[in-house]
């Protein structure tokens, strides 16, 4: 029903049938392992360098910076630097980064809702309402999330096809082999490499990969922004394990901080990747829940937010960002359900946590920030408020202005 609701059932998480979710999963290959990941670990690295150097560029000038910003740019490079072998720039084209995620006009036309009983006509109906808004005000292009990553996925993974079909010739801008040239040379039918479903595909990957991203580092940072006890413990630790702030980070040295995993967990503990519920079916064996028995057939979905915040799991301080209760506490990563559980997890959890890991350690290492009193940021700025699949801040587009100062 998500994938519908949206145009992209063909994408590897609309997929309903098993089996043809693991045929599809298993055309991706080990693109998404940690493994594999690690191998782009100094990459990674580079575009968090380039991130920090914006971020010290707009300092130097006195300038606010906005993390909101700073965490769907980096993000948006890594990815699509790694499933289609380009750049973009998204750090240099602030207004066209900030339309790919800014709600607003998705959000006023209901767009998401709607796409539950008219899913083919979303990408339509956003482009028209778009045209009319620039041609009845006069305004400049009011940008569109949903139809801005669309259309952006469509002319990456093209670049990816013209190339992988000729491989003769050189398509500028490529500069590697591609996650999607994996998947083009998978044993898959060919009408699943076809410009529709193939551009489906490269959507849902690709706009998870950053969007849920930066959504969960805006809210990490303002958490940790709002309380100085916090983040000062994670820089003193840090400081300790990484001492020259001059050399990038190192994976096997991160991994193993009590207090930064700690953080990492809370911090995805409070940004639940799917806002809606997920369904799941069992089609052969009854499932026992409590005194219920529900036969084989039955769709049954689950709330992450509400598994996240149950105060049966986590306590009466359950909505406290407490970083502490993770201390010792092995037991609860299994109700850590940001990237779902089982077979249908979601592929780019492994990303995830490298990036989110990096770039806090990064940031918190280098620099001491806050968040200016006249910037007015509230939860409104921040926080989940409405559902559209991923989370939407009450004021349609995330911002989290900082000041940020060099560490010693």
């Amino acid at each position: 029903m998500t994938a519908k609701e949206f145009g992209i059932n063909h994408a590897l998480f609309g997929v309903e049938d098993y089996k043809t979710y693991t045929k599809k999963r298993a055309a991706f290959g080990d693109a998404f392992s940690r493994t594999k990941l690690l191998k782009i670990e100094d990459q990674i690295n580079q575009d968090i360098e380039s991130g920090c150097n914006w971020i010290e560029e707009r300092s130097r000038n006195g300038e606010e910076v906005d993390l909101a910003f700073l965490f769907r740019a980096v993000p948006a490079e890594i990815i699509t630097r790694y499933l289609f072998g380009q750049e973009k720039g998204f750090l240099k084209d602030v207004q066209a980064t900030k339309n790919l995620y800014d709600k607003t006009m998705d959000r006023l036309f209901g767009f998401s809702h709607l796409g539950r009983f008219i899913p083919k006509e979303i990408p339509l109906f956003t482009a028209l309402f778009r045209q009319l808004i620039k041609r009845a005000m006069g305004l400049n292009d009011p940008g569109s999330a949903f139809l801005d990553y669309f259309l952006l996925a469509q002319k990456l993974v093209q670049k990816v096809v013209d190339r992988h079909n000729n491989p003769s010739s050189e398509s500028e801008g490529i500069s590697q082999h591609t996650v999607f040239d994996d998947f083009l040379d998978s044993s898959l039918p060919q009408e699943e490499k076809e410009k529709g479903p193939l551009t489906q595909q490269a959507v849902a990957i690709w706009s998870g990969g950053w969007d849920t991203v930066g959504f969960t580092l805006t809210m990490g940072f303002y958490q940790l922004l709002q309380n100085p006890e916090i983040k000062e413990r994670l820089y003193h630790e840090l400081k300790n394990a990484w001492r020259d702030p001059n050399e990038p980070p190192v994976m096997a040295t991160l991994d193993k901080l009590p207090y930064l995993n700690a953080v990492l967990k809370e911090t995805f503990r409070h940004s639940p990747g799917a806002l809606c519920r997920i369904s799941r079916v069992n089609p052969t064996s009854p499932e026992q829940y409590k005194a219920w028995e529900i036969p084989p057939g039955t769709i049954i979905s689950m709330s992450i937010p509400d598994v996240l915040s149950d105060e049966a799991v986590w306590g009466s301080d359950a909505a406290a960002f407490k970083p502490e209760r993770w201390i010792g506490r092995t037991d609860l990563d299994r109700y850590l359900v940001n990237f779902s559980k089982g077979t249908r997890i979601c592929p780019g959890i492994e990303l995830a946590w490298i990036e989110i890991r990096l770039m806090i350690a990064s940031l918190f290492r280098k620099y001491d920030m806050t968040i200016p009193p006249d910037a007015n940021v509230t939860d409104d700025d921040v926080m989940p408020y409405y559902e559209g699949f991923t989370p939407i801040v009450k004021n349609w587009i995330s911002r989290l202005p900082v000041v940020a100062k060099l560490r010693d």
